[in-house]
C-alpha cells in the first residue's frame, strides 16, 4: 500500500538543510569559544561584535526554519542527536491534523516505527506528532513502542495495535 499524500513527510531542501546546519554549528561553536551568561532569559555576550553577529546568525536561522529560535538549544546540543538532525527538526514543518486515517494506512505508519533502517528520529517524530493531532492520542507513542501497557503484547501486529488506536480515539 502506498501513503496518501498527506501522511507522508515532507522533503527538505537540501540548499537549506546545508545553510541551517552551517548556522547551528556557527552559533554552538560561538557559545563554546565566547565568554557569555544568560540573564531574564537572555543571552548576554561580552562582546558586542560577537553578540550582534550571533543576532544576525539567529535572525537568518528563524526565516529559513520559520520558527522562534532559543539559541542556549545549541550549547551542547551534539551530546544529544547530531547538528543534520537537529537542522532537519528546525525545517521540519509542523504535523498537520489529517482526518479519517484508515486502520491498514495506521498499520503501514506503525509497521514504518519497527524498521529503523527506513525512517529517520525526524521522520519518527513528525509522525508521532501527527497521529498524536489525528487520533487525539498525546501518548500515542506508548500503543507503538510499549503496546504493553495499553493492555497489548509487545508481540502484538500493526493492524492490532492500529485497531487499539482507534478504538481508544473514540472514547
Amino acid at each position: 500500500m502506498t501513503l496518501r499524500k498527506e501522511l507522508k513527510v515532507p522533503s527538505i531542501d537540501g540548499k537549506l538543510l546545508l545553510e541551517t546546519i552551517e548556522l547551528i554549528e556557527y552559533i554552538s561553536r560561538e557559545l563554546e569559544l565566547e565568554k557569555w551568561s544568560v540573564e531574564d532569559d537572555t543571552v548576554l555576550f561580552e562582546s558586542e561584535a560577537v553578540a550582534k553577529d550571533i543576532e544576525e546568525k539567529k535572525s537568518r536561522l528563524e526565516d529559513l526554519t520559520k520558527r522562534k529560535i532559543d539559541i542556549l538549544e545549541f550549547d551542547n546540543y551534539e551530546c544529544a542527536c547530531s547538528t543534520e538532525e537537529v537542522a532537519t527538526d528546525f525545517l521540519m514543518p509542523e504535523a498537520p491534523y489529517v482526518p479519517e486515517i484508515t486502520e491498514e494506512q495506521l498499520a503501514e505508519l506503525i509497521q514504518e516505527f519497527s524498521t529503523f533502517e527506513q525512517i529517520t528520529i525526524n521522520h519518527e517524530n513528525y509522525y508521532l506528532r501527527l497521529l498524536e493531532k489525528s487520533f487525539g492520542l498525546n501518548d500515542i507513542s506508548d500503543y507503538i513502542f510499549w503496546p504493553n501497557v495499553k493492555g497489548m503484547s509487545l508481540d502484538d501486529e500493526p493492524i492490532e495495535i492500529a485497531r487499539k488506536i482507534i478504538e481508544d480515539s473514540k472514547k
